[in-house]
Order: C-alpha cells, then sequence, then structure tokens
C-alpha cells in the first residue's frame, strides 16, 4: 500500500508540472499589456519600461515560468493590481467565509438528500418516487454542467424576466 501511495505521488508530478504550464501560458495567453496595466493609464513610455523590469516581463518566458512556479511553491502568489495587497493575504480573508458557505450548504445538501433518499424508498415505484428521483437527477446535471442558478442567473435579469410579468399582474 504504502508504495502505491509513493508511486501515485511521484506520478503526480509529471502531471502538476504540465498544469502549471498550461495555467502559466493561459496568463500569456490575456489581452492587454501587464506592464501598462500595473503602471497606469495615464503612464509615461519610461514608467511602462520600469514596470515591465519591476516584473519581469524583460525576462525570458522560460525565466519567467520558472520565477513564477517559484513564488507559487513557496506561497508567493504575487500582488494584485489594484490594491497592491498580497494575493495570499486575499485569499485568507475570504476563506473562511467560504469554507463557512461551502459547510453550510454541504450540511444543507446532505439533509436534504438524506431525506428525499428516505422518502424515495419508503414510496418505492409510487409516483412520490418517481417525482423526487426526477428533481434529484435534474439537481444533479445542473451540478454537474457547472449551472447553478445563483450563478447564471443576475438580479437585473432576474428582475427582467420575472419582473415584467409580475408588473403585469398588478
Amino acid at each position: 500500500m504504502v508504495t502505491y501511495i509513493i508511486r501515485r505521488l511521484l506520478e503526480m508530478i509529471p502531471v502538476l508540472l504540465v498544469v502549471s504550464l498550461l495555467v502559466f501560458g493561459f496568463i500569456k495567453l490575456l489581452p492587454g499589456d501587464p506592464a501598462r496595466i500595473y503602471a497606469g493609464p495615464d503612464a509615461t513610455q519610461t514608467a511602462i519600461e520600469a514596470a515591465r523590469v519591476h516584473l519581469g516581463l524583460n525576462n525570458p518566458l522560460p525565466q519567467q515560468y520558472f520565477h513564477w512556479l517559484n513564488g507559487v511553491l513557496h506561497g508567493d502568489l504575487g500582488v494584485t493590481y489594484r490594491t497592491q495587497q498580497p494575493v495570499l493575504d486575499v485569499i485568507k480573508k475570504g476563506f473562511m467565509p467560504t469554507f463557512w458557505l461551502a459547510l453550510a450548504g454541504f450540511t444543507w445538501s446532505v439533509l436534504l438528500g438524506l431525506f428525499v433518499g428516505v422518502l424515495s424508498a419508503l414510496n418505492r415505484g409510487k409516483w412520490l418516487d418517481w417525482c423526487l428521483m426526477s428533481g434529484a437527477v435534474g439537481g444533479f446535471l445542473c451540478h454537474l454542467s457547472g449551472w447553478v442558478i445563483t450563478d447564471s442567473v443576475r438580479r437585473d435579469a432576474l428582475w427582467y424576466f420575472f419582473g415584467r410579468r409580475i408588473h403585469s399582474l398588478v
């Protein structure tokens, strides 16, 4: 068992390196010049070049990658462009509220899933079982596809679609 775990950990290293290369590559493919964004909209060409040197963008891509990878492995994710705060501090600040929100959502989903499962088992083969299982499968497929109502519908879009109907009723 120990050899299996060690082998799997060793197999994970090249996969993580490929993933890190892809992430770095996608970051480089983003539109816009990071030095120009960092220097600001009214920056002179000299300020943009100074920002390019400060950010290490004048180095060759392999050197930029290894510098970035070294920073990521040591927990140095850089600073935010807007507030100049360390990115790790921003992540730490939002971690606990996110954790508690995820835990609450997980707890509710387990409790609701158990309730629906027991209710469906008690009514096996009846119309209530069919309705509950259809709803459960539909909800599961929504999460598989990444579609969640709170993520895909903005408040103003929700008001646009439902507000007009409510207004028509009133």
